[in-house]
């Protein structure tokens, strides 16, 4: 996650447009080395996980790295709470697409390949979402195989729709939704 990061920074950093390309043939890459070198012993590939955490904790609250928020949602020295969680989650879908093409045409056999949970970061956003092409949009649909959730912990959601109200809004503002922990009871 770390390594993703570090790319995603210097694409956020003001060259994103032209580092569209870049980012996503250098994970393809990256997952290219993985499936011909690991392919003979992994039957069920996901290439990224829980891409909702690296989003919010690495360019929303700027906890994970590459540690990049805005106030009021986070304390960083750089970054933007209200378009780069989205800039990260579109980066995200094309480099996972990408590599999911790469796995189908050339590596798949009886394995498959599945992405972790990818929630709707994009609900009422607006302007901020950067669009795709049809090229990218036909590239992403059908790119799985299998989603992956994780299971911690039982949650349930409360509406705080008053939230699509404010003008400063982050990507849990854009949900709508407040997320509440149940304790995990063993016995």
């Amino acid at each position: 996650m770390i390594d993703t990061a570090r790319i995603l920074t210097a694409v956020v950093d003001g060259k994103y447009h032209s580092r569209k390309k870049c980012v996503r043939k250098d994970f393809t890459e990256y997952a290219n080395v993985c499936f011909r070198e690991f392919g003979d012993r992994v039957t069920h590939w996901t290439t990224i996980n829980e891409p909702n955490l690296f989003v919010l904790a690495g360019y929303d609250w700027g906890d994970l790295p590459p540690g990049r928020c805005s106030h009021p949602f986070g304390d960083c020295s750089k970054g933007n709470s209200t378009t780069e969680p989205y800039i990260a989650a579109h980066y995200i879908l094309l480099a996972y697409a990408s590599a999911y093409r790469l796995y189908e045409k050339n590596y798949k056999v009886f394995e498959s390949l599945g992405i972790w949970r990818l929630p709707d970061l994009m609900k009422n956003a607006g302007p901020r979402i950067p669009a795709f092409t049809v090229q990218e949009s036909e590239s992403i649909r059908s790119s799985f195989d299998f989603l992956g959730p994780n299971y911690y912990y039982g949650m349930y959601f409360k509406n705080i729709s008053n939230t699509l109200h404010s003008e400063n809004r982050d990507v849990i503002a854009d949900v709508g939704t407040q997320l509440h922990c149940m304790p995990l009871l063993l016995e």
